[in-house]
């Protein structure tokens, strides 16, 4: 019999436990609106969180720590985060 134990010093991520509600608890979705606000870094993990149920996908410290470098740093963040392996925007709705 093999088995995994997770250990987290801190809270687990948001997208393991959104995944978590989405296996145990899917009528939470219908009821209420989700929202993923922390451990987004890239935009591959927007779509995960989009398809997995959330209603939207907040990303203020990269934005954040990318403004140090002024309007510049904000282009350079946004075109590699969301454009990076040739990920383009597509209407989710």
């Amino acid at each position: 019999m093999e088995f995994a134990v997770l250990i987290y010093c801190r809270s687990p991520p948001s997208l393991l436990t959104l995944l978590e509600i989405r296996k145990h608890a899917p009528e939470v979705f219908s009821k209420l609106e989700v929202y993923i606000d922390c451990g987004v870094r890239r935009g591959t993990d927007i779509i995960k969180a989009l398809c997995l149920g959330a209603k939207a996908v907040g990303m203020g410290r990269p934005f954040l720590y990318s403004l140090t470098y002024g309007q510049e740093g904000v282009e350079h963040f946004i075109e590699s985060t969301f454009f990076s392996h040739k990920l383009k925007w597509m209407s989710l709705y």
